[in-house]
């Protein structure tokens, strides 16, 4: 009898087993969502800038979008842009990305935004303008502490978006020059040389 009972338990302790090993461990793994491990700060579709302004401590950078000449640097002086250049800075825009947000009140003085030295600001094609306050970088040098004027939140931006908008003050987007194509000027012909004069012997008895 005690045998018998043995049996049943060591029965059913196997159907247990059998049932964690096929529905549990054998269980097909759900897909996980991933994770975001970016935030939006912007999204300015490029067709609806018109205007960008950097001020810096190196200076101060004007550009505006005319309907049809295109992008047209007003400071440090007037002259055309090099649209091109122009063109990939702002759609960093779209969108702006950052790597992390900050949304707990701290001291902006920690990341250099309580006085900001740099400022961006985009203007819009329906007279609307949005503002960048650029504080310090990171520690590991990677990305800048970004404000958005009217938002309490701080954002880490990667520094290539970044220094993009400053090189326009310490390096002005102006068009390029056109370099001059050489000019070849012909090898002059050789001249021939011309044959001596040979002065006539002089005669005997002369």
């Amino acid at each position: 009898m005690k045998l018998r009972g043995t049996l049943i338990l060591l029965a059913l302790l196997a159907l247990l087993g059998g049932y964690v090993y096929f529905f549990e461990v054998k269980k097909p793994a759900t897909p996980e969502k991933k994770a975001t491990t970016t935030v939006t700060v912007l999204d300015l579709p490029y067709s609806d800038v018109v205007g960008v302004e950097v001020r810096s401590e190196d200076g101060e950078a004007k550009l505006a979008r005319q309907p049809e000449a295109g992008w047209k640097v007003m400071k440090p002086k007037e002259k055309e842009a090099d649209q091109d250049r122009v063109e990939r800075v702002i759609k960093g825009l779209s969108p702006l990305r950052a790597t992390r947000a900050l949304t707990e009140a701290m001291d902006l003085k920690a990341f250099g935004l309580s006085e900001p030295k740099t400022s961006i600001t985009v203007t819009l094609k329906d007279g609307s303008e949005e503002v960048l306050l650029i504080g310090d970088k990171n520690p590991a040098g990677t990305a800048y502490y970004v404000q958005r004027k009217g938002d309490e939140a701080i954002y880490l931006v990667y520094t290539s978006v970044i220094d993009g908008f400053k090189r326009m003050v310490t390096n002005p987007p102006f068009k390029p020059t056109p370099t001059p194509s050489p000019t070849f000027t012909p090898a002059t012909e050789a001249t021939s040389t011309p044959t001596p004069t040979v002065a006539p012997s002089p005669t005997p008895g002369e």
